[in-house]
């Protein structure tokens, strides 16, 4: 599979920000994670996922996650898409936070082995990794 994320996969004003021919699009990380944990579910792989990073507001005025928090949430639960061999991708606008994502991926790459042993720390009663 391969995953676009996007808040505008479906406006009018931004075709060049549609889901791609042969891509399933999310357009926020309720749909990402979604699809994410079905994917892996299923047994099948996921292939490539090309993040946007600023994904607009939830209908109650609160900003949605970012790309960003997300690439940070995939770490924590899903480990072994960022190191490999899932391609990662960044298409986002966003001059700070697009380069973000891409050096939090190549960091974990570099560090593989660490990445993939967090998996298994303690984790708070809230969910989050305890360091």
């Amino acid at each position: 599979m391969k995953i676009w994320l996007d808040d505008q996969i479906d406006d009018p004003e931004t075709p060049k920000r549609h889901t791609p021919d042969g891509w399933v699009g999310a357009k926020n990380f309720r749909q990402f994670k979604a699809l994410v944990e079905e994917t892996l579910a299923s047994g099948k792989s996921i292939e490539i996922i090309d993040f946007d990073n600023d994904l607009g507001a939830k209908e109650n005025g609160e900003l949605e996650e970012t790309g960003l928090q997300i690439i940070y949430w995939l770490k924590d639960e899903h480990p072994e898409i960022i190191v490999g061999p899932t391609e990662i991708s960044v298409h986002s606008q966003n001059s700070i936070d697009g380069p973000k994502i891409k050096e939090f991926v190549e960091f974990c790459r570099a560090h593989r082995e660490e990445i993939l042993e967090s998996k298994k720390l303690p984790r708070s009663a809230f969910g989050e990794i305890g360091y």
